[in-house]
């Protein structure tokens, strides 16, 4: 990854975190107790490059003790959140089977990344 590339998805992660903590009650869904400093995407950063990556169904608001321990997350979400477990599921699936995204020069990566960046700076 380039650095002009690292630089545009790290802006784009920080952009998607805003989004996800009012989704939440600034609290750890886990623990309930802490504030919640960090936003975790459900689906690793190696799918960056598909848009579900950036949907703000992949994140939920979490404090950094839990952060480690993310099969308490998927755990909690499955119980609380079925609808998102599902989504979440679906979207696995998708990446299992479905095509991989063809984002090979760094010119279309960048430009997949601009088109995220507007799609969140909507949802603002």
């Amino acid at each position: 990854m380039t650095p002009r590339i690292k630089r545009l998805r790290d802006s784009t992660i920080k952009l998607w975190c805003w989004l996800i903590y009012p989704e939440w009650p600034y609290k750890c869904v886990i623990c309930n107790k802490r504030k919640a400093n960090e936003a975790h995407h459900l689906l690793r950063k190696v799918y960056w490059r598909r848009e579900c990556f950036w949907d703000i169904r992949n994140g939920i608001s979490i404090c950094q003790p839990c952060h480690k321990y993310t099969k308490r997350v998927e755990t909690w979400l499955e119980k609380n959140r079925p609808e998102q477990y599902a989504w979440l599921e679906q979207q696995r699936q998708l990446i299992r089977t479905g095509p991989k995204p063809m984002l090979g020069t760094e010119e279309a990566r960048v430009e997949f990344l601009k088109e995220i960046q507007k799609s969140l700076l909507k949802q603002l």
